[in-house]
């Protein structure tokens, strides 16, 4: 469990978990999860397929169930999400559809994948939809797919030019993601916070606000697909204000 967290917060540290549970023959296929979506969050998609088809044999070599099985498809889904892979998101979704017809807990995490889904394909009404339905069932800090469909329902109704109505949900989400003591997760909501607020021409504040995500992302020593994704929004709030120096040399460079 502490490996797949730390993998999808872009430490190398996951790694020493792998690591500490490969020697375990009834671990090694979580421990050759937390390899593949170290691969994943640090944006080396090739190497987690080859990984992958390592763990296709040793999942047939053992046929032991564990507990955990099924609790890397979140950090998985959004890897592909935040990538905008969606063949390897509809893969993932495929996966999700068959725990959530045996658990509810799961049903939240399918309709914020679908809405992710239909919202990188561009169909922005059917992606509020589903990420609705995901919101409508979970609150911050009660199940771990909240502050993913909260930013990702920001960035479908920025899609749409609702840009007001992102800034004031993204603000009320963000008061609920500090009173449930979310940590990081709440640079997902930050994010699209960020770019709402440069596209409405409030630059200053879009700017302390992305480049304190970049500066807590580095402090934690995250690296890979997170930072890519805190460096993008930096670079679009740089576009938005015409700050051609921040655009093509950042401070942190």
């Amino acid at each position: 469990a502490m490996g797949i967290m730390e993998a999808a917060m872009g430490l190398a540290s996951c790694l020493e978990w792998s690591d500490a549970i490969m020697s375990d023959a009834l671990h090694q296929v979580g421990a050759m999860r937390i390899k593949i979506l170290h691969e994943l969050w640090q944006g080396r998609v090739r190497e987690a397929d080859r990984l992958k088809q390592r763990l296709d044999v040793l999942r047939i070599e053992s046929s032991a169930r564990q507990i955990t099985d099924g609790s890397h498809l979140v950090a998985q889904a959004t890897a592909h999400a935040y990538s905008e892979d969606l063949t390897r998101l509809k893969h993932a979704i495929d996966e999700i559809r068959v725990l959530a017809e045996r658990f509810p807990s799961w049903h939240p995490v399918l309709e914020w994948a679908n809405g992710e889904y239909q919202r990188i394909r561009g169909d922005l009404d059917q992606s509020l939809e589903h990420l609705s339905a995901a919101l409508d069932a979970t609150r911050a800090g009660t199940h771990i797919v909240w502050p993913h469909a909260a930013g990702a329902y920001a960035r479908a109704l920025c899609g749409q030019q609702r840009l007001a109505e992102a800034i004031e949900l993204c603000e009320r989400n963000l008061r609920a993601a500090e009173q449930a003591d979310l940590g990081y997760l709440r640079l997902y909501i930050q994010m699209p916070l960020a770019e709402a607020l440069a596209r409405t021409g409030q630059f200053e504040r879009a700017a302390a606000l992305a480049d304190g995500i970049v500066s807590e992302l580095l402090r934690m020593q995250s690296t890979g697909l997170n930072l890519a994704l805190a460096f993008e929004v930096r670079a679009r709030v740089a576009i938005e204000a015409k700050d051609r120096p921040m655009y093509e040399l950042p401070r942190w460079v």
